[in-house]
């Protein structure tokens, strides 16, 4: 029975949950009245123990009409919207290698919605309660009423089913997406529809007074304080739309006004194609999959000095092996800081989450740590936004300092300094056969050899040597230097050379 009066033995042990008679208004639902949020998750909680309802969606106003994002748009907004989601789109199918998981146009979308990218068709529901009185109470007025939607799945599908044939899409999507954490830690799902909701199938709802009580639950556990792979590459995503648009926008100015622009293309690959190319055994070109229930977020980390992680070895790397899945990996005392950017905590768990993921060994983000540990006080007093001095810094740190550049998989790029001498052990012996140099050349030979192939350079280079070039250089200069996009896995990048 769908309201009214209910009762039913769950454990089929002759005990009967009662539950509360609905009050059935027009329009065909049943709403359930009671004093506040607390009330209204404990009700909720009896229909899920007993089967009635399984999916819950807050509203802080019961007033609101259920529709999507996309609904609510303008007809100009909407076209904004489309665009939105259709580049994001293209970027996802463009990138396989960094984000294998979204292989299907529901993963896409929900991936959107959650990171608000765009305006979507998907409405979010949760099989928790208190996430959806978390909702319900958010940012609420104090006097108006907020409500908690409700539905059994099962006394829709056929109606559902029916109606998205005859071409009103009305149908519930439940995406397992590895490292899309804000769904998982809200225990999300969807309603596909592009239509109003309230006209068509209204909910049963739960309707309380918003008074200065909240949903029982903290917001991080409903927005993950911790960025998953995933949501380092949506970051990277936006700043590269973000910079795409306003290159768009200096060639449509330029446009306007009759400026000339240079048509840039790609460099021609002129690596040969019989080269000899090393591959990466399997489980170094796996995504990450990484799932929010299963990630460390509450312990104390260890506390360890700046000295004891330049130190690296058994204690860190005890501490690294210990912590592969906490969110952080140590508290650093005393920290370290520099004028107008981030401090060296903040550098750590950079570094930290944006290596943990991928399959990386214990010693390999040891020596990374490490090294970045060492790296960061000689830029204490060094200002990155007076865009000067980076070559001489780096020649002090580094023996014959190398630049190279790196292509991103999916657009960008990065840069990084790194040792002659390791970047030449770095090639293959195919390679460097090709480059004409039987042992390293040193810095100005190397890059004038290695320009022909910037294009193709990744098939000069050995998969297992870039794995410690990553772990051992690459990663810790582009965290300490703060690049916009970083490159954290061998397989993130679609090129090697010079800038």
């Amino acid at each position: 029975m769908i309201g009214g009066e209910w009762r039913d033995d769950v454990e089929g042990d002759g005990n009967y949950i009662e539950l509360p008679a609905g009050k059935e208004m027009p329009g065909n639902f049943f709403q359930f009245e009671v004093a506040n949020v607390a009330e209204a998750i404990t009700l909720a909680e009896r229909f899920r123990a007993a089967g009635r309802y399984l999916y819950f969606r807050g509203q802080r106003n019961a007033e609101w009409r259920m529709q999507s994002t996309f609904s609510r748009r303008t007809e100009e907004e909407k076209g904004e919207e489309i665009k939105k989601i259709d580049d994001f789109y293209s970027w996802v199918r463009s990138s396989p290698e960094l984000l294998p998981y979204l292989n299907d146009d529901d993963s896409i979308v929900a991936t959107a919605q959650h990171h608000e990218i765009a305006a979507t068709i998907f409405i979010d529901f949760s099989t928790e309660p208190t996430v959806a009185a978390w909702f319900a109470t958010d940012q609420a007025v104090i006097g108006e009423f907020g409500a908690i939607f409700m539905v059994n799945p099962d006394d829709v599908f056929d109606v559902f089913k029916a109606m998205t044939k005859s071409g009103t899409v009305m149908r519930f999507v439940q995406p397992d997406i590895a490292n899309l954490w804000r769904l998982q830690a809200q225990h999300g799902l969807f309603l596909h529809t592009q239509t109003d909701v309230d006209g068509i199938w209204p909910f049963d709802r739960i309707v309380f007074d918003q008074t200065s009580a909240i949903a029982s639950i903290e917001r991080r556990k409903i927005y993950p304080d911790r960025q998953s792979h995933l949501e380092q590459m949506i970051d990277q995503y936006r700043l590269l739309a973000k910079r795409q648009k306003n290159f768009r926008d200096v060639v449509d100015y330029g446009v306007r006004h009759g400026a000339i622009y240079v048509d840039i293309q790609d460099a021609p690959d002129l690596t040969p194609k019989d080269l000899v190319v090393s591959q990466l055994p399997e489980v170094f070109s796996r995504a990450p999959d990484e799932r929010w229930p299963l990630m460390d977020v509450d312990s104390t980390p260890p506390i360890l000095s700046p000295r004891e992680l330049r130190t690296g070895g058994k204690v860190l790397q005890e501490v690294v092996s210990m912590r592969r899945s906490s969110a952080d990996l140590v508290t650093v005392e005393p920290d370290l800081t520099r004028p107008d950017s981030e401090s060296f905590q903040a550098a750590i768990n950079h570094l930290w989450s944006g290596m943990r993921p991928h399959p990386y060994n214990s010693d390999q983000i040891t020596r990374a740590v490490s090294n970045l540990a060492c790296l960061y006080p000689a830029f204490q007093k060094f200002d990155l936004g007076k865009g000067f001095g980076l070559d001489e810094l780096a020649e002090a740190l580094i023996n014959d300092a190398v630049e190279v550049e790196m292509a991103i998989a999916g657009g960008g790029s990065t840069r990084a300094y790194v040792a002659s001498q390791t970047l030449w052990e770095t090639l293959t012996e195919a390679g460097r056969d090709l480059l004409g140099f039987s042992q390293n050349p040193g810095r100005e030979a190397l890059m004038a050899a290695l320009d022909p192939f910037s294009g193709g350079s990744l098939r000069l280079y050995d998969k297992r040597a870039l794995v410690d070039l990553f772990a051992d250089e690459i990663v810790p200069w582009q965290i300490v230097v703060e690049r916009s996009v970083i490159a954290f896995w061998p397989t993130n990048i679609a090129t090697l050379g010079r800038p």
